[in-house]
């Protein structure tokens, strides 16, 4: 009967914390579809000037390996939280079954432990952070060397291109290292912390001259290694992983405070008829230029400040529903800042404009096959003298 006991309690045990498990990991995956999304909208409000000072590689990263992480480490959060009240539920067992000294050594060896494993998380919480900022520069690389291919390809930059990535990831590699080497030495620490704890209570048996009987050295065993080391070994991983999600955290947070798309409406310009696009003596500025270009070593930096010079200015035009408008001009003229800046991109210095209803901006591009002019034009089609 007793037995029969013990295995149902068993089983009991295993279905609650496989259960458990299985809860954490689906709050775990809203939560990262939520941080998705919230990324995604505000990417898509960023404005021209926060796109020049992000980086592509972060991006790219925080969507496809830091929430991943973050899925993986809130799985393991309710564990770390509750390991405090197991522990100090496991230690009062302890002083029942055995002596209270001897779950004081076991309380002072399991708070030494957390202080030891807070400093490692701190730690691999900055090599983390260096870690993720290689990572980006490794894959803003990566991106601009597929986006780029065929001007790489025509100016002979793969070389260039191949030794920078690969020097990044030389980088990246002894971070990753100490980062490992730190997560195995807190792990070890905590999965050995049943034996560590044998081992002090031993020496403290052999000092005293006395020794524990059989049955309370299976107390202390089973308590040790049922509460503790499984506790334990799964906290640890809520420790390894909150070093992580803060460091996410605050990437994700130097996102969300970039300066967003300001969407201004002015109030109408005349009564009347309400015309879709209306400019009077507007001017507009990109809002920002280069300061300072700083090169050391092989690394560079750009610095931006605001601009009050306008790059167009004394814009007068209105455009009514049905009404079709081209702009021509020289190179360099203003003609994409005029696109721009009916979208909103460029800042309105003075003047005023008026904006009504749904706007897109649809961006041309030319396809040009490998060919002559003549194939270009006709483009599988007979040539016919009349109609080309």
């Amino acid at each position: 009967r007793l037995l029969a006991i013990l295995f149902i309690c068993q089983l009991l045990v295993e279905l609650m914390r496989n259960r458990q498990i299985l809860e954490c990991y689906v709050d775990a995956v809203k939560v990262r579809r939520t941080m998705v999304a919230a990324l995604f909208d505000k990417v898509t409000k960023l404005s021209v000037k926060s796109m020049t000072q992000t980086n592509s590689g972060k991006l790219i990263s925080l969507i496809s390996a830091d929430l991943f992480a973050v899925e993986r480490g809130l799985s393991f959060f309710p564990i770390l939280i509750a390991a405090p009240f197991i522990n100090l539920f496991a230690c009062y067992l302890l002083a029942q079954s055995v002596g209270w000294q001897y779950a004081l050594v076991t309380l002072g060896v399991y708070v030494s432990m957390i202080l030891m494993q807070l400093r490692c998380s701190s730690v691999t919480e900055d090599l983390k952070r260096r870690e993720s900022q290689l990572n980006d520069q490794r894959l803003k690389f990566v991106n601009d060397l597929v986006v780029g291919c065929r001007t790489i390809k025509c100016y002979g930059w793969e070389t260039h291109y191949h030794e920078r990535i690969n020097a990044i990831r030389d980088k990246q590699q002894s971070v990753v290292y100490k980062v490992c080497f730190m997560m195995t030495l807190g792990q070890s620490f905590f999965q050995n912390f049943g034996i560590i704890c044998v081992f002090i209570i031993m020496v403290m048996q052999w000092s005293r001259g006395t020794q524990l009987s059989v049955s309370d050295t299976v107390s202390m065993l089973s308590i040790l290694f049922l509460a503790f080391c499984s506790t334990n070994s799964l906290a640890y991983q809520g420790f390894a992983n909150l070093s992580g999600f803060l460091a996410i955290l605050k990437r994700l947070g130097s996102v969300f405070e970039m300066e967003e798309f300001a969407r201004k409406r002015v109030s109408k310009l005349q009564p009347g008829v309400e015309p879709l696009i209306h400019m009077k003596d507007a001017s507009f500025s990109w809002g920002f230029k280069v300061k300072e270009v700083t090169k050391e070593s092989k690394e560079a930096s750009v610095q931006i400040e605001e601009e009050d010079k306008p790059t167009i200015s004394g814009i007068n035009f209105k455009m009514e529903r049905g009404d079709k408008m081209v702009v021509v001009g020289q190179v360099g003229s203003g003609k994409t800042t005029l696109l721009y800046s009916i979208m909103e991109e460029a800042r309105l210095l003075s003047g005023a404009m008026e904006l009504r209803g749904s706007l897109a901006y649809v961006e041309q591009e030319p396809l040009i096959v490998s060919g002559t002019i003549k194939e270009n034009i006709l483009m599988g089609l007979k040539f016919k003298e009349r109609e080309f």
